[in-house]
């Protein structure tokens, strides 16, 4: 039997959890802090334990779509 190729899932935007946005750009906890620390006052607080669709459409336009390449 052949091997099965994993294709790239589309991403989708809705309201993560920073442990899932973290997952999703392979960053360790520290690091995504390092990332997000400077772009606090932009970012705004988390509402309950998600990140807003807002706030997540504020994270790719930062720091690019997770798992994809831009050219």
């Amino acid at each position: 039997m052949g091997k099965e190729v994993n294709k790239p899932q589309a991403f989708q935007l809705r309201a993560y959890t920073p442990k899932e946005i973290r997952v999703l750009y392979g960053l360790s906890q520290r690091s995504f802090k390092t990332w997000t620390d400077p772009h606090k006052e932009e970012l705004g607080p988390l509402v309950g334990k998600y990140y807003t669709v807002k706030q997540v459409k504020f994270i790719i336009d930062t720091f690019g779509v997770p798992g994809f390449i831009e050219i």
